[in-house]
């Protein structure tokens, strides 16, 4: 029979814990029985190497089972804010659309001639989008489009961006 490191009381090898004095054995670091006999010492140290390996092997499978939890819940948190960035984003878009269609539908027909600050800003804007003059071009109200199409171009992704700037 081995030996309790704590109290010397007799103890079987695979026990969790002394009876006498309720020494632990269990885990790596903890005390261990001492081997009276070298049969009890090949025993006990082939047990205790089945013991680090069935511990290491759980730890592995928690640590596994942490990390897929983990991945699990970064991709869900990720799914969940695209989906509500885009459904978000989707209502400022269409909002910044609305707003910017009634301003324009409401203006007057010489809306940017009207306004040094309104044209200084349409043409800013037609010198970094050339397609603002395309399209005011080919309008039956040129000054309008302009207004529209430059108030557009900012605000779209202004409205993208929203979402992101919320979370």
């Amino acid at each position: 029979m081995a030996r309790c490191p704590s109290c010397h009381g007799s103890v079987r090898f695979d026990v969790r814990a002394c009876p006498l004095c309720n020494a632990s054995f269990e885990g790596e670091l903890a005390w261990h029985p001492i081997p009276d006999t070298a049969t009890e010492d090949k025993v006990l140290s082939d047990h205790l190497q089945q013991e680090q390996i069935r511990s290491r092997r759980e730890e592995g499978e928690r640590d596994q089972q942490v990390v897929s939890d983990v991945r699990t819940l970064k991709r869900t948190r990720f799914e969940c804010m695209v989906c509500n960035a885009s459904r978000f984003s989707i209502r400022a878009v269409f909002a910044v659309s609305v707003i910017c269609a009634v301003i324009a539908l409401e203006a007057p027909l010489d809306v940017v001639s009207s306004s040094p600050a309104l044209r200084e800003f349409v043409e800013l804007m037609s010198g970094i989008f050339p397609v603002i003059e395309h399209y005011s071009s080919a309008s039956r109200f040129p000054e309008v489009t302009q207004f529209y199409m430059a108030s557009m171009l900012v605000a779209f992704p202004l409205g993208l961006l929203a979402p992101l700037v919320r979370d």
